[in-house]
């Protein structure tokens, strides 16, 4: 299962922000207001889709993607309910 926050995919036209490293403690100064710097960012979603995608088909897994702020039981009843043949 795949959980992500529409900020993951699309970082907002908010200027410069300084932004933190969770995993290296370093910051940056980004600018967000940049149409480049966002469009990026957002390939950058997709390409860690991309690639979850593919480890959990090369695993023999299915892969759930759940957005926050969406109904998961009705993705999940889904998901159960194409497994039933």
């Amino acid at each position: 299962m795949r959980i992500y926050d529409q900020m993951d995919q699309t970082l907002p036209n908010a200027g410069l922000m300084q932004l933190l490293d969770a995993e290296t403690g370093q910051t940056q100064w980004v600018d967000t207001g940049n149409a480049y710097v966002r469009k990026i960012y957002e390939e950058q979603f997709f390409k860690a889709t991309e690639y979850s995608v593919t480890v959990f088909k090369k695993a023999g897994s299915d892969l759930l993607h759940i957005k926050t702020g969406d109904d998961y039981v009705r993705v999940l009843q889904r998901f159960f309910k194409s497994r039933i043949k």
